[in-house]
């Protein structure tokens, strides 16, 4: 997801191949991207004298960064202070986003999914996770009910395919791929908001919170802690054949950025901030939740930012998006977040069973 670059946005940096399995030369069958600070954004425009350029990118990640940063606030905190539709939307937006953005980094080298599916899978699927999750108070029901959404829309797509002429097999695959990754799981970053439905969650006082900032709060500061620490030591390469900035001293400096994160709310769950309560009555053991929910939060994060570059390159794309200027789209700042949303709501629905 990182808004950071020492160890993130590294797909820019390495040949990309072909059909044929020839390199393809980036600046010329490529579109540069204007998100790529390196490039200032417009071309055309005549290079500002020393370095202006590099740092009229930077300024651009910096601005909508911030802007980022304030709509995503604003979806969580009213989520949890007036009411979780508030980020229940939020997270619907994302998922059509996200979905279309990777529905055309997949039609770029593959066969073109069918994003009109992919919509109706986010749409549908969230209108019964709802429906399951409120109206009928079933709260475990909603995860499956969503699945169940998927399935449907897969015959579907099937059907639609099989009677016209115009797609083939080739599409339903790739439009079953970006129906899974990421619609489907970014039904447990939904899912986070609606812990506290679960008879088993009894115990704590506001799960959502808990996990909603976990998720989003922990992810963002791994990324921060690996590019400081990346950009400082260096060192070892982590993963160069996927992503060839990302260090191995970045992605330590990571998991400590995410028990960092860990270790704030332990605090919040002391003095009741926000309605987040302690996860065990034993101190010691309430410590290790909180310590194991920020490094796994981080370890995730990484894994989803190196499944999208993985992905990214495969496809033969430098970002998923456009739309954010420095930054590319929204996948590709949610990559790491979809990951640890799924973590986060895992161990806090098993961790509840032993409360």
């Amino acid at each position: 997801m990182s808004d950071f670059d020492d160890n993130n946005d590294s797909d820019r940096d390495l040949p990309i191949n072909g059909p044929d399995g020839s390199p393809i030369n980036a600046p010329d069958e490529l579109p540069q991207a204007d998100n790529d600070p390196a490039s200032g954004g417009d071309s055309s425009a005549p290079d500002p004298p020393n370095g202006g350029k590099l740092y009229s990118g930077l300024k651009q990640r910096i601005i909508t960064a911030a802007i980022l940063a304030v709509v995503y606030c604003t979806g969580i905190l009213l989520g949890i202070l007036v009411h979780r539709f508030f980020y229940d939307f939020f997270i619907l937006g994302l998922m059509i986003i996200a979905g279309l953005e990777v529905c055309r980094a997949v039609g770029h080298r593959f066969a073109k999914p069918l994003s009109g599916f992919v919509v109706l899978n986010a749409a549908l699927g969230f209108a019964a996770f709802m429906t399951v999750t409120n109206a009928f108070r079933v709260g475990r029901g909603g995860i499956t009910s969503f699945f169940g959404v998927l399935g449907l829309m897969f015959i579907a797509c099937i059907v639609f395919c099989m009677v016209g002429k115009k797609y083939n097999m080739n599409n339903v695959i790739s439009t079953l791929f970006v129906m899974v990754y990421p619609t489907v799981f970014m039904v447990y970053m939904l899912s986070l908001s609606y812990l506290s439905f679960y008879e088993v969650m009894s115990p704590f006082q506001h799960p959502a919170a808990l996990g909603v900032i976990l998720t989003f709060g922990g992810s963002a500061m791994s990324d921060a802690m690996a590019y400081f620490v990346g950009s400082a030591v260096k060192g070892p390469k982590l993963c160069p054949a996927i992503s060839p900035k990302k260090t191995v001293s970045g992605a330590i400096g990571g998991l400590f950025g995410g028990i960092a994160v860990g270790l704030v709310l332990l605090l919040f769950a002391h003095f009741g901030w926000l309605g987040i309560g302690a996860l065990s009555d034993s101190a010691a053991v309430n410590t290790l939740h909180f310590v194991l929910l920020g490094l796994g939060t981080s370890v995730f994060c990484q894994i989803g930012d190196l499944i999208s570059s993985y992905i990214k390159r495969a496809c033969g794309m430098k970002d998923f998006g456009t739309v954010l200027r420095g930054h590319g789209g929204f996948m590709d700042r949610i990559d790491g977040v979809i990951l640890a949303g799924v973590f986060d709501y895992v161990y806090l629905f098993i961790a509840a069973f032993f409360i």
